[in-house]
């Protein structure tokens, strides 16, 4: 009877430990998941703006604070990037609009979107629109584990018509 009590105790306490191993996985499992999530928002709307860039025949506007931009296709129609208020469950949104009135959200919990035009240097800040060759898009999230930690995403596209 003794060996029975010891070896329900021991299979009791190896559970248990089990049980937290496992749960202490799932957290750390979740939270990463959670990162990669924001960081995915971050990297598709980099990786959108600079395929439709690509295309463009150039930009049209460039607002002062940089948060949104206008480009021009080769249609002559237009497409704008801006980052919207959004609401409080989904936080601000990348949402981009056509000259033909729709508008559609790119990706949510986005904390910061800017762009930045240059010269054909590829270094020399332009704010003129006709002589921007290069646009540099800045995307930042905040990653949910992070307690405040910010993540940005920076890329580069060469405006080709030109």
């Amino acid at each position: 009877m003794l060996e029975l009590v010891i070896a329900g105790s021991m299979m009791a306490m190896v559970m248990t430990s089990l049980s937290i191993v496992l749960r202490t996985g799932r957290v750390a499992w979740e939270a990463n998941d959670n990162d990669y999530g924001a960081l995915h928002h971050a990297h598709a709307v980099a990786t959108h703006f600079i395929r439709q860039a690509r295309e463009t025949r150039g930009v049209v506007m460039i607002d002062s604070d940089g948060k949104s931009i206008t480009l021009q296709n080769r249609d002559n129609s237009t497409v704008t990037w801006a980052l919207s208020g959004g609401d409080s469950d989904i936080g601000h949104q990348v949402v981009v609009s056509t000259s033909s009135g729709s508008a559609s959200p790119l990706a949510h919990s986005i904390s910061d979107l800017s762009f930045t035009g240059y010269r054909a240097d590829g270094v020399t800040v332009e704010t003129d629109v006709d002589d921007i060759r290069l646009v540099m898009i800045s995307v930042s999230v905040d990653l949910p584990r992070g307690h405040g930690s910010r993540q940005t995403v920076f890329s580069k596209v060469w405006i080709r018509s030109w």
